[in-house]
């Protein structure tokens, strides 16, 4: 591993990392900031499409649907 993957590889577990704490805190607002505007989040299942959002508009729709359901996540 070079130096620039060694760096992309921390950039993108920082930029995880933002995102699971931004989910803790039910800060959706800034959290779908940290998307492009047409940015598409798939989730997978056993190698199967279970979800997939687009926009950040839809992002922020789904996720705020998911968290109304607990207090603390």
């Amino acid at each position: 591993m070079n130096l620039k993957e060694l760096e992309d590889k921390i950039a993108l577990k920082k930029l995880i990392n933002t995102v699971s704490i931004l989910t803790d805190r039910k800060d959706l607002i800034s959290q779908v900031q940290l998307f492009s505007r047409n940015a598409v989040s798939q989730t997978f299942a056993e190698r199967k499409s279970i979800l997939k959002l687009k926009d950040r508009k839809g992002i922020k729709e789904a996720f705020s649907n998911f968290l109304k359901e607990y207090e603390t996540v």
